[in-house]
Order: C-alpha cells, then sequence, then structure tokens
C-alpha cells in the first residue's frame, strides 16, 4: 500500500522482508521487516550501518524478541551518535504506555496524536445463524448434543432436543431449540410465548433475486460511501 501511495513498484524504493520471502533490492530505502528479520541482521551488523531509522510499530506487544530488541536498539544508539552517524529509534502504538519507554529511553520525547473511535456492534452466534438462515443438524459430529431425543442444536433445527443451557427453550410448534435471548422461533418464527407468528410480506415471485438489507453494516463517520462490515 504504501509503494502504491508512493507511485512506486513494489521491491524498488519500498520493499519488505519475511521469513522465506523478500521483495527488495539495493535501491531500497524504506523496508519493512519483522522483529526476527531485523535482529538477524543484527547479528551481522550490528551496528545497522547502513540504517537511519528504525520504526518499531505495535511496541506494547511484549515479547521476547521485541523486548531483546528494544535493548539492543538502546545500546546501539550512543554506539552510533560516538561514531557521527545518529541512529533515529521511533516507537509506536496505540495503546503504548509511554511513561515507561520515556523513561527507559533516556527520557525521550513523545508525541501523542488524538485518535478516533468507530461504532462496534456485537454479534452473538445466533446472529449469525439468522443472518445466514442456517440451520445445524442432530446428526452434525460437532454440533452440541444430548436431552431426549439425541439431537440438539445451535439456535434451531434440531429436533427433540430439549433446551441445552438454563433460559433456551423449545419452540411449540417445530420443537426446534432456540436461544434464551430470541424472541421467536428461528427456524419457523414462532413466538416464544407460544403464539401464532404474524403473517409477514408476501414472498418474492420464484426466480426473482432476492435482497435482505444487513442490519450489521455500520457506516463509518466520515465515510457515507465505506462501511464496517463483519
Amino acid at each position: 500500500r504504501v509503494a502504491q501511495e508512493r507511485g512506486d513498484a513494489l521491491g524498488t524504493t519500498v520493499g519488505y522482508t519475511i521469513r522465506l520471502e523478500s521483495r527488495a533490492t539495493v535501491n531500497t530505502r524504506l523496508l519493512f521487516c519483522t522483529t526476527g528479520i531485523l535482529l538477524k541482521r543484527l547479528e551481522e551488523d550490528e551496528t545497522l550501518r547502513n540504517v537511519t531509522h528504525v520504526f518499531v510499530d505495535e511496541v506494547h506487544e511484549r515479547s521476547i524478541e521485541s523486548d531483546f530488541l528494544l535493548m539492543v536498539l538502546r545500546d546501539l544508539i550512543p554506539k552510533r551518535e560516538v561514531a557521527g552517524a545518529p541512529l533515529k529509534v521511533v516507537l509506536m502504538s496505540a495503546t503504548l504506555d509511554a511513561r515507561l519507554f520515556h523513561d527507559y529511553f533516556w527520557d525521550a520525547p513523545s508525541v501523542k496524536f488524538p485518535g478516533r473511535t468507530f461504532p462496534v456492534t456485537e454479534l452473538y452466534l445466533e446472529d449469525a445463524l439468522e443472518a445466514t438462515n442456517h440451520v445445524v443438524r442432530g446428526y452434525e459430529d460437532w454440533c452440541r448434543k444430548g436431552g431426549p431425543g439425541g439431537g440438539g442444536s445451535f439456535g434451531a433445527g434440531g429436533a427433540g432436543g430439549g433446551p441445552k443451557r438454563p433460559g433456551d427453550w423449545s419452540c411449540s410448534t417445530c420443537n426446534s431449540n432456540n436461544f434464551a435471548r430470541r424472541a421467536a422461533c428461528l427456524q419457523c418464527g414462532t413466538p416464544k410465548d407460544g403464539r401464532p407468528p404474524t403473517p409477514g410480506p408476501p414472498s418474492a415471485a420464484p426466480g426473482a433475486p432476492g435482497f435482505k438489507p444487513d442490519p450489521r453494516s455500520v457506516p463509518l463517520a466520515d465515510r457515507d460511501d465505506e462501511f464496517l462490515s463483519l
């Protein structure tokens, strides 16, 4: 993406190196790589003499490799200063404990950019079943089993299984199992209280393409043409 936005071909001025794969040349000036690749390069060139800046992203994701890399970079900074070729190290994270790294790198300056949050819709398994019209049959090896009749289901489709968790209920019409939070049977639409379902709008003609708006789509605050979907 960076190469595309710069109008360059990947592997020229912008490249990447990961294990067993590399798109970089001698002309590459901006190289994306993993922590392990950078540590391997430090084994071969302990001063990173051809590197001017090192950006460590998601630095809050602490691991043995990342912590060791920060130790090496911290020791390397004064050595490069003495050699007259200073190395700039930039640590980035959206959830960084800035004070911790600020103190570790000799009161290094920190910059905080205001961010923004996006709306999030919580979805559960029964929502996925309803959106996809998926039915779990009792003979599937991975479905929930037990109770009289032997076959249960996640949400709908299992006849005779009975509720499998506290609050789950069985439809009085088709005997399908339903999650406790459902107000109507996923299989036949019968309300939880047992009253007949209210007739819905007439179905589309045979062969006509069906359309069901996705209620999970959440428009972004600043873009009318983008949606955040599951």
